[in-house]
């Protein structure tokens, strides 16, 4: 069987509000997770810059309905409806999906239905699957950590508004540095030393971007910045920690601080943090 999956990063999956024309790369990293459900030969419709992150399939920009046994159409978007057939899943027609169970659901409803569940976790009820902690599939060259802690401080264009602010990782990075070798974020417009920059870290500060996707798949444990977007919406390993710093009031510096630490901690000791 032979599948093909659409999902440009254009249009993110399952979100029903309009967003500034802008490829977000995290969106098209974390629907590599159904690459671990898909039987037998399978494609992926994005452009070029995604290639680096689909490196676990076959990147394709042009392509044949009938070349394919099945196509999952990720993106909201009028362009690739044409390709749909009546057994194919995922968006046939503007904010309507079509699911494995063979019901057809518009979006805002499919959310509704399934609201407290992560992006993954919507992802499998489309496919028919239950999610049981699968992660993104991402395939970079083998390598060991360098730095105990990676600061993923930079935020794009499309979500300025996650900036946790500059002065707050510079007075995180006073305290953890006398103990702990700490790297500033690199690669944010070369992907290729982004992806060997995350994983050469041992724990990962980041905001809710495409940085945290990349640690996950790489099973690089993250704590994770969030403000504007939704936490609920990311999938949580149990290394991993969430914060939202507009709603804890206490999340000042030397409070991330001790996080960090006890996260450090129980990575060496191959343990989960125990924190929600």
């Amino acid at each position: 069987m032979k599948t093909l999956v659409i999902k440009t990063g254009l249009h993110e999956t399952f979100d029903t509000e309009a967003r500034l024309p802008i490829l977000s790369f995290g969106d098209v990293l974390r629907s590599t997770v159904i690459l671990q459900v898909i039987a037998g030969e399978h494609e992926w419709l994005a452009p070029a810059q995604m290639q680096m992150l689909l490196a676990a399939t076959k990147r394709v920009e042009k392509v044949d309905a009938a070349d394919y046994q099945l196509i999952i159409n990720l993106e909201n978007n009028e362009e690739y409806f044409s390709l749909m057939r009546k057994t194919d899943l995922g968006f046939f027609k503007k904010d309507y999906l079509r699911l494995k169970s063979g019901e057809e659901i518009n979006l805002v409803d499919f959310n509704k239905a399934h609201q407290g569940k992560n992006w993954s976790q919507k992802l499998f009820i489309m496919l028919g699957h239950e999610w049981k902690n699968e992660r993104p599939k991402l395939v970079t060259p083998n390598s060991n950590p360098q730095s105990d802690f990676g600061f993923n401080w930079q935020v794009g264009l499309k979500w300025a508004h996650k900036d946790w602010g500059k002065e707050n990782w510079k007075e995180v990075y006073r305290l953890l540095s006398k103990e702990h070798s700490v790297s500033w974020q690199e690669g944010f417009d070369n992907l290729n030393l982004y992806l060997a920059w995350i994983k050469n870290q041992k724990v990962l500060f980041t905001h809710d971007s495409l940085g945290l996707h990349i640690a996950q798949a790489l099973n690089v444990p993250v704590v994770a910045l969030f403000g504007p977007t939704s936490m609920t919406d990311i999938p949580r390993f149990p290394e991993d920690v969430f914060l939202n710093f507009q709603e804890e009031c206490h999340l000042t510096p030397s409070h991330i601080d001790e996080i960090l630490k006890e996260v450090f901690l129980r990575r060496v000791n191959g343990a989960s943090t125990g924190r929600q």
